[in-house]
């Protein structure tokens, strides 16, 4: 309706610079890194993305808009709850402005009422698909590189690895120590990787057959898994369960692991001759 963008196009600039104060004294931190110009810039933006699909009888420029805004609010640490808020708030304090610029004109106050709800919902729908998918992709990029940092791979020398497993290990975990210890392999040229469960305090049927199934793998490589750590414990839960790890060769520790490892390429640990102190 003509009149209707007509009316809003005059009602912007004040409408906005109200909108601005409400929003700083709204006092949400999600909006407390902008200077009062950027704020009345961004929410200037939105009306003009707002008035774009009043024109043209749409609801696609508020909804990309916001789509866009999503992403970098969720980078800065801002809350959807927060973001929604200053929307809201400016559609009201807009809303406030059209009325009294149609001026109790029912036809065109019903019509605007219509679009503007149509044009705010799919924005606020959009806000909050847009920051739930990058709030999960950031948990699935975390929870990744803690994956990753539970799952090391070290060298101790050129041809062994030693591989120190940490906590529970679920199929999950268990693709990722998979995953690791074979890139690591084919990677490094290794020849032995020493698996160190110390730290995993559980040893059941289905972690003692992923490691039957990683020494299996690595050895299709051409390396030899050395498992160590198994505390008195895992040792009887081993028994008990009946679990064969005769295929793998074990060691009680870190240290017999890694003197076994050198043996095979024909090295050891000897003590150096003690050096003089300076005087």
């Amino acid at each position: 309706m003509q009149r209707v963008i007509e009316r809003f196009h005059d009602v912007v600039p004040g409408a906005a610079k109200e909108a601005t104060d409400r929003v700083a004294g709204l006092g949400l931190s999600s909006y407390q890194g902008l200077s009062r110009q950027q704020l009345e810039g961004a929410i200037r933006a939105g009306f003009n993305a707002f008035g774009e699909d009043l024109i043209q009888g749409s609801d696609i420029h508020f909804k990309k808009h916001w789509e866009k805004i999503a992403v970098v609010r969720v980078e800065h640490g801002a809350r959807l709850e927060e973001v929604s808020r200053g929307i809201v708030t400016g559609s009201q304090i807009l809303d406030q402005h059209m009325r009294a610029a149609l001026d109790g004109d029912l036809e065109a106050t019903n019509w605007w009422l219509s679009r503007q709800n149509e044009i705010v919902t799919e924005g606020l729908l959009t806000l909050g698909g847009v920051f739930i998918a990058a709030r999960e992709r950031m948990i699935s990029e975390q929870n990744m590189q803690l994956r990753e940092l539970s799952t090391p791979l070290m060298p101790i020398h050129q041809g062994v690895l030693v591989l120190p497993l940490v906590g529970q290990i679920d199929p999950r975990r268990a693709s990722q120590v998979m995953e690791t210890l074979l890139e690591g392999i084919s990677a490094q040229s290794a020849d032995v990787v020493i698996m160190d469960i110390t730290g995993v305090p559980v040893v059941d049927t289905q972690v003692a057959n992923y490691l039957i199934q990683a020494a299996r793998a690595a050895r299709l490589l051409g390396a030899k898994i050395v498992l160590v750590g198994i505390g008195p414990e895992i040792a009887q839960t081993i028994i008990q369960l009946g679990v064969d790890l005769s295929d793998i060769t074990t060691r009680a520790n870190l240290e017999s692991g890694i003197n076994y490892a050198l043996g095979l390429q024909g090295l050891a640990i000897t003590a150096a001759p003690a050096l003089e102190q300076e005087r």
